[in-house]
């Protein structure tokens, strides 16, 4: 697996990965009898190594040109074009094309690099180029009177949208990102998401590129570094102003691909890792946990861990309590809380989850209005916090009614990425520190742009939902207590 990771990481740092070709044709086959061309040597011969190779029919008149065309499923941004000449010609040109139709050079007529017959040859662009088609005409037979080619290996420029994907154990697969999605912002952390959760997202969040330089940077434009060049603890990476980083000169902008297939922080002795492993444990068994006012001894608040969906922590009545009723959770140490997921008793109509660092005062993590369900799953922007809390305001039945949970569960995402000894981080036995790479040409934040737009339409929409719900609830006792006295009832007597 880590050979795996190291290849596709390699062409991430150094000049862009392969893309694979979909299918091939030449304007010149050799037939060996066959009128058509012999399938010996067909143009696909030339898609992948050691599958014999594409060669022209031979006989070429001075000056003929002779061509072979690649197919991509899609169109990708490319660099340049790795040749494997099984007969080379004397002169080589590559043309590009977005829709198939259109054509640009990408590389102008040029000698071939040697006066070998068979060689290597990597022709770079004088640009990048979106391709979809990509043609190497070839003039001016060898020796031998033919044009040949082993294999063809187009490379993605460097600059193309590419996922890093995780290697760490986990249920999902995880790819780097910036923080709730702010790539934008200086100081953001990096940290992994689920792959499929962040690709929802449509903000590019998980969308990275390495520079020629090796700074590795986002779809913003900002670059991850070491914070303060610091590596107390781990320290933490996150995004800055590329030019600046690069400017210091220590290097907490640089990363290289080590024999391991890990990345190290300027070719030096640490390596990125994901601090805390891949998250997504529950951290309410292991908290202190405490309420501010609990009915009795029966329901305390052990029972929302104990396991059991028969026993349940009880408040006292609210209108006894005198003001909001909270469950807090000493986490014991820093975690990144991605949500929390609370199985009801009796519900809260409205509540608010809030978190807080060592020491530091309590901020909104998110709030519930107008909440009739026997389950709540509260999501908002993950954050690092030591504590949390429940604060509930409003119970469904009315005020005479109690708050009571059979469980809570805290629910952890990725701390953040770190950096740590090369040779301490591999021990760590679940490649939290290994990575490679997944294209991602096609990515427009401009086909995501308008459903952005709405989310917060459709939020408030949710929340207003609630609220009615919540009303009708709270509606519903007085209507039964004054359906025998209705008139639907009298009519339905006489009926």
């Amino acid at each position: 697996m880590a050979l795996v990771f190291l290849f596709a990481l390699a062409g991430l740092v150094d000049a862009g990965q392969p893309v694979s070709a979909e299918a091939a044709t030449a304007s010149s086959v050799f037939a060996s009898g066959n009128l058509v061309g012999s399938p010996e040597y067909s143009a696909s011969n030339a898609l992948s190594q050691g599958s014999g190779y594409w060669c022209s029919a031979g006989s070429h008149s001075p000056g003929e040109t002779v061509t072979l065309t690649v197919r991509l499923s899609s169109a990708r941004s490319l660099g340049a074009v790795q040749i494997n000449w099984a007969h080379a010609p004397a002169d080589v040109r590559v043309l590009t094309s977005p829709d198939g139709s259109n054509f640009e050079e990408a590389a102008c007529w040029r000698k071939t690099g040697k006066s070998d017959d068979s060689f290597v040859e990597t022709l770079v662009f004088n640009r990048d180029y979106r391709a979809k088609l990509v043609t190497i005409a070839m003039r001016g037979a060898g020796r031998s009177g033919y044009m040949a080619i082993g294999d063809v290996v187009l490379e993605s420029s460097s600059s193309e949208p590419t996922m890093i994907v995780s290697g760490v154990t986990s249920t999902d697969e995880m790819c780097l990102v910036a923080e709730n999605g702010s790539a934008d912002q200086r100081g953001s952390l990096v940290t992994t998401e689920a792959c499929a959760s962040a690709i929802a997202s449509g903000d590019g969040r998980e969308l990275f590129a390495m520079t020629e330089s090796g700074q590795l940077k986002s779809a913003s434009g900002l670059c991850a570094i070491l914070a303060g060049n610091s590596a107390a603890g781990g320290g933490e990476i996150e995004l800055d102003d590329c030019e600046a980083a690069a400017e210091t000169g220590d290097g907490r902008s640089f990363w290289a691909l080590t024999p391991q297939g890990q990345l190290s922080m300027g070719g030096g002795s640490y390596c990125m890792v994901l601090a805390g492993g891949a998250g997504g444990a529950d951290l309410a068994p292991s908290s202190t946990i405490s309420a501010t006012a609990t009915s009795d001894a029966m329901h305390g608040v052990e029972k929302l861990t104990d396991g059991s969906a028969d026993t349940f922590w009880q408040s006292p009545p609210a209108d006894t309590v005198g003001g909001p009723v909270s469950l807090s959770f000493d986490l014991g140490q820093d975690a990144r809380v991605s949500s929390i997921v609370i199985d009801w008793n009796e519900p809260a109509s409205d509540f608010q989850i809030q978190t807080a660092e060592d020491g530091g005062q309590w901020s909104s993590f998110e709030g519930v209005k107008g909440n009739t369900l026997q389950q709540s799953i509260v999501r908002g922007s993950s954050v690092v916090a030591r504590k949390v809390r429940i604060l509930m305001a409003a119970p469904v039945n009315g005020p005479s009614s109690a708050y009571s949970a059979k469980s809570v569960r805290v629910m952890s995402a990725p701390l953040k990425m770190a950096v740590q000894d090369c040779a301490e981080a591999s021990m760590h036995g679940d490649a939290r520190d290994v990575y490679f790479a997944e294209p991602a040409p096609e990515f427009d934040p401009l086909s995501s742009a308008s459903m952005r737009g709405t989310a917060a339409l459709l939020e408030g929409a949710i929340r207003q939902l609630g609220e009615y719900t919540s009303e009708l609830s709270a509606l519903k006792p007085k209507i039964e207590a004054c359906k025998n006295g209705s008139f639907l009832s009298a009519l339905s007597t006489h009926t």
